[in-house]
This record gives C-alpha cells, structure tokens and sequence, in this order.
C-alpha cells in the first residue's frame, strides 16, 4: 500500500465517513482509516487499542495486529531504525523497545505507541556488543539486553543510553532470551541448553534443573510462574510451565506445531502468543492445554520476535 498525503487521506475519510473530519479524530469502530506517516502506515486509533506486535528478521520490518479477534489482519508495520529485528518488549507505559541483531554496534529502538518512528535509540559498546537477541526491563526501568554471540548481558540504567554496567553468565553463551520476574530476577537461556538465573541484588548466578532442546523464548505470569519454550526440531516444540522456585517438574506441558524464538503472554495473561517461523505467522495457544486459538493472517517472511501492548500484568 501507497502512503498516501494528507490531503487525499482527508478526502477519502470524508467520503467514507471514517472521519469526523482531517483534524487527528480516531476511526469509527469496526471502520479501516489510513493516516499518512513518514515511514509507513497505521490504524489511528492503534495508542487505544490492544496491539500485538511481531518482528520479522527480513526485510527488517515489525508488524502491528490487533491483539484481539481471529485470524488479525496487520493494521501497521515499523521500519524506520531497524536492522534485523528479533527481541520485543513493550514497558508499563506503552513504549516498544526493539532488539536489533544487525546492527554493529547493537542498537535498541525504543517507539512510543502509535509511532513510526523512534523516539530514543540505545546503543552498547560495539567493543563489548554486536547485535542484539533479546530485551527485558525491570520494576526500576533498568533496560536488560543479551548479545547473540557471547555470554554478555548489557545493563542500561534507568534513564541512560548505553550499558552502565555488564553482566557475564558464567553457565551459558550465545544468550538468546532474557525474562525478568516481579521480583527483578534476571533469567536467560541460550545455546548450552540451561536455565539461569541472576537473583535481584545478588552476583551469584544459579543454574536450574529445566534443560529444552533448542532455546525459544521466556516469560512469566502475574504469579511469577515461568513459561518456557523449548523450540524443539522446528517441526514440533513444547512449552512449559515451571511454579517458584522452578526447581521442580513442570506444572504443565504442552506440543505445538512449528518452532516459536520467542513467547509473551496475552493483554489478559490467559493465553501465549508466538511468533510461528515454520509457518510465517503469528500463534496464540491456550494455557494450559495448548490448543491452537488464533493465528494471523498474511504471510511473514522470518517472524522472530513477539510483544502485545498493554502486556500483561507481571
């Protein structure tokens, strides 16, 4: 689709009565309005609306559903900033961070809802960090980023623009994913196929008993019990829940279809959302019996990374 100038924007809202008039009103329900933007297109009233988002590897692009209904048409997409695109994450107040794995030194864009382009970028060290896999914050706003290559976790304080401290995991490498729970334990899980933690405050990590096969993703519910998906052969994966002190056996497991590098929980906390690579789309799946409830439509090309704002409650 065509960006289309504002004057033919308001012309086309007139006639189809989308638009109380040119001046920024939002869309009827149900109703389809195009606003002109610098670097794509989007639905006005996406800053109301449950979004999900999903960021597609190649051509470096994120793409915006809504996160609600069946079988959800994309309704926006980011390009502005991006270089391979994999780790979404989306704050308490809206923002979009996004990992960029291409980028030399590893950059990580930061969106305000509804916006095309970013407002802030953060950027690591290029002697330390290339590109970036996955991204987390805590309670305090600290910004958590894993390099795809090494061990490394970047540390970007609260209100700083590159790494303020670096974190090493001495039981992994080539860290994938990066969850944090309610108490501001740092998880991550990567290519040696172990789970580990960082307790808040501590220096000490613990590696836990979980072990998967191929690293996917983490996240965690409003009880702080974790998520975990194993992403298997790409033909078949599981996830998993594990209760604190994740120790144990899982509470549940489920198969799914496909392979997903990354997993968020809905706007509700009920169900999982992932970005589907083998069948280039978008999966929600339910929890705890894992079946298929939703996917998107269109076809993605490398779909890697996966967020829906408002997140669920952690």
């Amino acid at each position: 689709m065509r960006i289309l100038d504002s004057k033919i924007a308001c012309v086309i809202a007139l006639i189809s009565a989308v638009i109380a008039g040119c001046s920024g009103s939002q869309a009827l329900p149900g109703t389809v309005a195009i606003f002109p933007t610098g670097s794509g297109w989007i639905l006005p009233s996406v800053k109301t609306s449950s979004l999900l988002y999903i960021s597609d590897y190649s051509p470096s692009e994120v793409y915006i559903f809504p996160e609600q209904g069946s079988h959800q048409k994309m309704i926006g997409k980011i390009t502005s900033n991006l270089n391979a695109p994999e780790g979404l994450y989306v704050a308490s107040n809206g923002d979009l961070y996004v990992a960029n794995s291409g980028d030399r030194p590893g950059t990580i864009a930061v969106f305000k809802k509804g916006e095309l382009k970013p407002y802030k970028m953060l950027t690591l060290p290029s002697s330390v960090f290339a590109g970036i896999a996955s991204v987390a914050m805590d309670s305090h706003g600290n910004v958590y980023a894993t390099e795809q290559s090494t061990q490394l976790i970047c540390e970007i304080g609260a209100g700083h623009g590159t790494c303020t401290n670096t974190l090493s995991d001495p039981y992994d490498f080539y860290l994938s994913s990066i969850a944090i729970n309610s108490k501001n334990d740092l998880f991550v899980m990567g290519n040696s196929r172990t789970l580990d933690e960082l307790p808040s405050g501590s220096t000490k990590w613990i590696k836990l008993p979980p072990r998967y096969s191929t690293d996917g993703g983490l996240t965690f519910d409003s009880h702080d019990n974790l998520l975990l998906d194993d992403a298997g052969n790409g033909s078949t994966a599981t996830i998993s829940e594990y209760a604190p002190p994740y120790k144990k056996a899982p509470v549940f497991s489920f198969n799914y279809y496909g392979q997903m590098g990354q997993i968020v929980l809905d706007s509700t906390g009920t169900n999982v959302w992932g970005p589907n690579y083998p069948y280039s789309d978008g999966r929600e799946y339910s929890v705890p019996k894992g079946k298929l409830l939703n996917k998107t439509g269109g076809v993605l090309r490398e779909p890697v990374g996966v967020a829906v704002d408002p997140a669920a409650k952690r």
